[in-house]
């Protein structure tokens, strides 16, 4: 990770973070007998998954985007 250059801040956080947000998961999933509509009944907790959904598209999308853009901006 050093040679790649990269933050070792996000990996030790997604190491410590990660078995508590998927024991959690599961947790809620079980009480809601396995409907994952669940996470849809909240405002806060469409919008953290929008978030999320979007953080793991725009490195896939993003250079698309940006293109688009420019010649939206360049006409």
């Amino acid at each position: 990770m050093i040679k790649l250059n990269f933050s070792m801040s996000p990996i030790v956080i997604g190491i410590i973070l990660g078995p508590m947000a998927e024991s959690n998961l599961r947790r809620a999933l079980m009480m809601s007998e396995g409907d994952p509509s669940v996470f849809l009944t909240r405002p806060i907790c469409a919008t953290f998954l929008a978030i999320a959904i979007l953080t793991l598209l725009l490195p896939i999308f993003g250079p698309g985007i940006k293109a688009y853009w420019k010649k939206r901006k360049a006409k």
